[in-house]
């Protein structure tokens, strides 16, 4: 035989039944282990795939996982993919994944894709656009059909699905108190995201940490150009001596800016990041981060949505809620 055989060609060229060939490609205990071997043997050997769609019809599963996330050049979301296909795999689930790039009309676009595909389920990460708008009615839609949809790291409007989040306030807080009993005591906040719930999270968490302490809270924001002036004015005027970084990037981006400029980490100025991936290892010195667990929560988010899938889970939505930890890397400041 030559190309892709069917089951009926397998049963012809065998003379055994369609419903035979079958059973032992799924090693039905009611087939002997000599035919099951003869009947995989032989489908090895001419190319056979078993047919997934006509199976999972079968069962009422298409065993297929449909994930939109905003990007995956970021080592948080690659990791959270990582999370969510290594368990996916082993649990017999394909995953189709989606990048709405930040955008909610691709978001929309992806959502309609894996419908027409037929997926049991979708774990997604909103879109930027999808959060400032609030137009969820594209993942709305999606109880009608009867799939059930996990959202990790963002939430948005009131969507009727499970999610997984980690306590931003709360981690933005625990950082402040950390550099705090390092011996900071004029600690900043450098925002490069704003327009992201987790901004006004940490933001809050920052400056409620602050306050507690009877410290003075100092935000700088910027999205497009560092601030490079101001932020050397402070170091120079020995105004700052720590830095809370609302995202790794921004983190990186200050360390470099600090070290360019003559000055010491940590001796003259502590920075946490959030996030805990190999950009915050490798750099030097390493950057002490506010590790977000990208990979559990893409565990996490698997395992909840096969459990709802198969009716695992009661009623009503759930709030899995990750605790966060620093890691602290190459310091001469102890933090604990």
């Amino acid at each position: 035989m030559s190309g892709k055989v069917t089951m009926k060609e397998l049963s012809k060229s065998l003379n055994l039944s369609v419903s035979t060939i079958s059973k032992a490609l799924n090693n039905s205990p009611e087939i002997s282990e000599a035919t099951v071997n003869k009947v995989k043997e032989f489908a090895a050997l001419n190319n056979y795939i078993p047919n997934m769609a006509a199976r999972n019809l079968k069962v009422g599963q298409c065993k297929t996982i449909g994930v939109v996330l905003p990007t995956i050049s970021t080592p948080f979301f690659s990791s959270v993919l990582e999370g969510i296909e290594s368990l996916a795999v082993s649990n017999g689930y394909r995953i189709i994944l989606c990048l709405s790039n930040e955008l909610l009309e691709k978001e929309k676009a992806s959502i309609q894709k894996l419908l027409e595909t037929q997926i049991d389920g979708l774990i997604i990460s909103p879109s930027r656009e999808t959060k400032k708008s609030n137009d969820v009615g594209h993942l709305s839609k999606l109880k009608a059909f009867k799939i059930p949809v996990v959202t990790f790291d963002r939430r948005v409007g009131d969507i009727d699905c499970d999610t997984i989040t980690t306590d931003e306030e709360l981690k933005a807080e625990l950082a402040i108190f950390n550099l705090e009993r390092a011996g900071c005591n004029k600690i900043i906040f450098l925002a490069d995201t704003l327009d992201l719930a987790i901004y006004d999270s940490r933001k809050i968490g920052y400056e409620n940490a602050m306050l507690s302490l009877g410290l003075h809270p100092m935000i700088i924001e910027y999205q497009n150009r560092f601030p490079n002036k101001h932020l050397k004015r402070l170091l120079e005027s020995k105004s700052i001596d720590g830095i809370l970084a609302c995202t790794e990037q921004s983190a990186i981006e200050v360390m470099s800016f600090i070290l360019k400029n003559g000055f010491s980490i940590p001796h003259d100025v502590s920075v946490i990041g959030f996030n805990n991936s190999s950009l915050g290892k490798t750099f030097w010195p390493s950057l002490s981060s506010i590790d977000l667990k990208p990979k559990e929560q893409g565990n996490l988010a698997i395992e909840t949505l096969m459990d709802r899938i198969n009716g695992l889970l009661p009623v009503g939505n759930i709030n899995y809620q990750l605790h966060s930890e620093i890691i602290q890397r190459q310091s001469t400041r102890t933090f604990f």
